[in-house]
């Protein structure tokens, strides 16, 4: 997977907080906000320069043979108007 951050605003060049998380589930209820979900290791960006940034290669070896559910979930970082993290995934990929 490939992952791209742009930051947008003066806080949000000060601050570089974490507002993207690769999550997994094996008990989606059809509703993501009551669904458990399983947070997992990445590599993203840290940067504001819109570099593309390889996630390295992520097992899911421990969900072998289950149905699982994978998700993005993007938190913002800002409620001031013009500040803002915006993310792009690119080359999602699933092998076995």
């Amino acid at each position: 997977m490939l992952f791209c951050r742009l930051l947008r605003g003066p806080a949000m060049c000060t601050t570089l907080l974490q507002t993207l998380f690769l999550l997994i589930t094996t008990n989606y209820t059809g509703d993501p906000t009551t669904t458990s979900w399983i947070e997992l290791s990445a590599t993203l960006s840290t940067s504001d320069s819109q570099t593309w940034t390889n996630s390295g290669n992520i097992s899911l070896s421990a969900y072998a043979g289950q149905t699982i559910r994978i998700a993005f979930k993007y938190k913002s970082t800002s409620g001031n108007s013009g500040e803002y993290s915006a993310w792009q995934v690119d080359n999602v990929k699933i092998t076995k």
